[in-house]
């Protein structure tokens, strides 16, 4: 049972883990999208540069924390497919954030427009689908630790019950041994009067012998 719990509490934290990796994405999407077609005159697009160089950062950490979490063989595949995505993303992003740096705006635009946000797309699907699978393996493993919960639950009222039923059985059986014993009491004690009467009595007079 306690190992199910650890084993659901790594499910849980591997959910929110690509929960917040996703999020972390959209704040990249978003800032990217800021840098190649700002909306806001006051916002700096080095400033935004320097943000969104630390979010890919924070995924980068996201992407290592959820590496080390246990995984099935579904997880284990998407999680391969997101990761070769990542890399791609990542670049073009760096890529993108480089050509604003340098003052490359027309750079920026058709690096955007011509691989980013394809990569968005595909980073967005493959994201959305570990998580669902992760949340799938999370959902069974709670519903195998309630099912060890309650096999054990079952199995320790089954001993009882079972040990209780042996322990009425001794019992019985010590009060019949009991018994018998004092009617062999009863029984030896009358054969001592007996023979202690047809000793010192005669057994047709009853006269002292």
């Amino acid at each position: 049972h306690f190992r199910y719990v650890n084993i659901v509490a790594d499910s849980v934290e591997a959910v929110n883990c690509i929960s917040r990796m996703r999020s972390h994405i959209s704040e990249v999407d978003s800032c990217v999208l800021k840098l190649v077609a700002p909306f806001d005159d006051n916002q700096q697009p080095l400033q935004v540069k320097d943000y969104v160089i630390a979010e890919l950062e924070t995924c980068d950490e996201k992407i290592a924390e959820y590496r080390d979490l246990p995984k099935n063989e579904l997880e284990e595949e998407e999680f391969k497919k997101l990761c070769d995505l990542y890399d791609s993303y990542k670049s073009t992003a760096n890529e993108i954030c480089y050509a604003v740096e340098s003052n490359s705006m027309d750079k920026a635009v058709k690096t955007y427009n011509d691989n980013f946000i394809s990569y968005r797309a595909q980073m967005a699907t493959s994201s959305e689908k570990l998580y669902d699978l992760a949340f799938d393996h999370q959902e069974d493993n709670m519903h195998g630790a309630a099912l060890r919960r309650d096999i054990t639950a079952n199995g320790t009222t089954l001993i009882s019950i079972i040990f209780l039923v042996v322990l009425i059985r001794m019992d019985r059986k010590r009060m019949r041994t009991e018994k018998e014993l004092i009617q062999t009491e009863e029984k030896v004690v009358k054969q001592k009067k007996k023979i202690s009467t047809a000793v010192l009595k005669d057994v047709l007079t009853e006269t002292e012998n």
